[in-house]
């Protein structure tokens, strides 16, 4: 089994690489994975607008056993959009926390976040949406939800499947 993944800011490279420790695979970017991994792939790709970034790939190149989104959301309903669109159809879903800080944010989403902000400014003044608010909150002041205990549910599917359970 081989952990592959795609950070953009570097909490879900955390994710894969201590995933990495906790079970011996081996851990591999998605770019470089491409041409070396056929199958039995764990695949980690961080959240964005609900969709698991790099997904499509891994889906594309990979037999996907287990796919983690990590993600800033912390309610059920968003986290049922992810899965939702993640359209999954034997391998797991997991959910992990995950950090954010818009100084860690590089290329152009870095750009299009200047334009999320702007426009969910004015949004946020317009309607007052509390929702609104707090994902402005959020961009603007950072989140810090990298939590390593959340791993356990993922950690434990691993080493079934490496146990032949």
């Amino acid at each position: 089994m081989t952990i592959v993944y795609r950070s953009n800011a570097g909490t879900t490279r955390r994710y894969a690489e201590l995933l990495g420790e906790q079970t011996g695979c081996d851990v591999l970017e998605l770019a470089k994975a491409k041409d070396t991994v056929a199958d039995d792939v764990v695949y980690l790709g961080w959240i964005m607008a609900d969709e698991i970034q790099g997904l499509a790939e891994a889906k594309a190149c990979f037999d996907l056993a287990a796919v983690a989104g990590v993600g800033m959301m912390d309610d059920e309903t968003n986290i049922a959009k992810v899965r939702e669109k993640a359209a999954l159809d034997t391998a797991e879903f997991f959910f992990l926390p995950g950090d954010f800080h818009i100084e860690n944010v590089t290329g152009m989403l870095k750009l299009a976040m200047g334009v999320v902000r702007k426009a969910m400014r004015a949004e946020v003044k317009k309607s007052g949406d509390p929702e609104a608010a707090k994902t402005l909150e959020r961009i603007e002041n950072g989140v810090d939800k990298f939590d390593e205990t959340a791993l356990a549910p993922l950690t434990a599917f691993i080493k079934a499947r490496q146990s032949g359970d």
